[in-house]
């Protein structure tokens, strides 16, 4: 299968096309044939940063954490997620490869409504609005909460998990 990796660390035109092996899956595992994936800060400081990639290890060189698509085969212990399922979700690094073993807990059916594309640009900017309002700012109802650049991505999730959590929203 092709994907894109980085076999040293600088700026993007380490990057390359290549011909790698197709993961497989374990037993708590999917394996999704990617229709979409984003790039994000981290992926960027990921390939950029040799201090930084060894003190996060992704366990691959190939590029991407946000991805969309479709399961092509599940692991024996999965019970949420069947073949053909439409997902989308956030790995550890490998989402610009045509396949991605990743675990049943780390992709969720794709909305309806949304395309591949749409729906590969959430999992990791919802996660960090989620984790910065819930678990750093203990929001709760009727909590007043000033969303300093709400129309980013970030703060475009923030305002509305913060809605949806009850508070009153600047």
């Amino acid at each position: 299968m092709k994907a894109i990796e980085y076999r040293k660390h600088g700026a993007p035109d380490v990057l390359e096309l290549n011909e790698v092996e197709k993961p497989t899956i374990k037993d708590n595992e999917v394996l999704v044939k990617v229709y979409a994936s984003s790039v994000n800060p981290v992926d960027v400081l990921m390939r950029s940063s040799r201090v930084l990639s060894f003190l996060v290890s992704r366990g691959t060189k190939i590029t991407g954490s946000d991805l969309s698509g479709k399961i092509e085969s599940v692991g024996r212990d999965v019970k949420s997620l069947k073949k053909d399922d439409e997902v989308y979700g956030f790995g550890q690094g490998g989402a610009t490869a045509e396949y991605v073993a990743i675990s049943e807990k780390k992709v969720a059916i794709k909305p309806a409504n949304m395309t591949f594309e749409q729906a590969a640009a959430v999992p990791l900017t919802a996660l960090t609005a989620l984790q910065a309002l819930r678990d750093k700012g203990k929001i709760r109802p009727s909590l007043n909460v000033l969303i300093i650049g709400s129309s980013g991505v970030v703060g475009t999730f923030a305002v509305q998990i913060a809605k949806s959590f009850g508070a009153e929203v600047t």
